[in-house]
């Protein structure tokens, strides 16, 4: 926000005038409020006025004006305020507010400054970007040993993951036998049936929500049932 780009001088007087259709009643007085116009054009101005048990909103109407004046009698006395908007007619970017506070006595004159601020809006604004550097795991290396058993042996799967934030999770998946240890980064697979088994390891970095993989392959083998046992050594 540009503050201030101008200010408006105002006086807000109260009137006790000698003709006798301009005097105020003993109980009651008036205001006027004078504007002089400098560097912004303004079409409307918008008013409230609040005292004791008195609140008054309006609008004036002072197109292709340079000296803006509105006469408010009637008023009793007592503690009042008024508050005033506008906007610039050629750039709705410039706005005005201003306002003043004035007591009004019976039977007495009084003078009140008032200063109407123009600002123009901010055409810009700005981000702060907040955020945090994490390092993805990377799977260095992956093993699984021995590569090929029997049926209902045991193939030992161990990897190692580069990962300095160390916030990880691991699982193993292997597409036949039987899985001990698969959130860990060593592993057994038991062979439940023959064929290739695909495995693969997932790591990821639970504060990054980034992973990496890595896959490799074993064989379950079935056994020979057809293999003639060995003939017994002769005593």
């Amino acid at each position: 926000m540009n503050r201030v780009l101008c200010w408006l001088p105002a006086v807000l007087s109260m009137l006790a005038c000698s003709s006798p259709d301009q005097r105020e009643s003993e109980v009651e007085g008036s205001v006027e409020l004078s504007l002089e116009t400098s560097s912004v054009t303004i079409n409307s101005i918008t008013y409230t006025m609040k005292g004791a048990n008195y609140s008054e909103t309006s609008v004036l109407n002072v197109a292709r004006s340079t000296r803006i004046s509105a006469r408010f009698g009637g008023l009793v006395p007592g503690a009042y305020t008024i508050t005033f908007s506008a906007t610039d007619a050629n750039d709705p970017s410039i706005r005005c507010t201003g306002g003043a506070a004035f007591d009004i006595i019976a039977g007495q004159a009084n003078q009140v400054g008032v200063n109407l601020y123009c600002w123009r809006d901010a055409m810009t604004g700005s981000v702060e970007i907040i955020g945090s550097v994490y390092r993805c795991p990377k799977v260095d290396s992956f093993s699984a040993v021995p590569s090929e058993v029997l049926v209902g042996e045991v193939i030992h799967l161990s990897a190692v993951v580069e990962d300095p934030e160390s916030n990880l999770v691991y699982e193993w998946s292997a597409s036949n036998g039987t899985l001990t240890g698969a959130n860990t980064l060593n592993a057994e697979l038991t062979c439940t049936s023959a064929g290739t088994v695909d495995l693969q390891l997932l790591a990821v970095n639970l504060d990054a929500g980034c992973a990496d993989t890595a896959s490799g392959v074993a064989y379950c083998t079935a056994a020979d049932s057809t293999k003639v046992p060995d003939e017994p050594s002769p005593p």
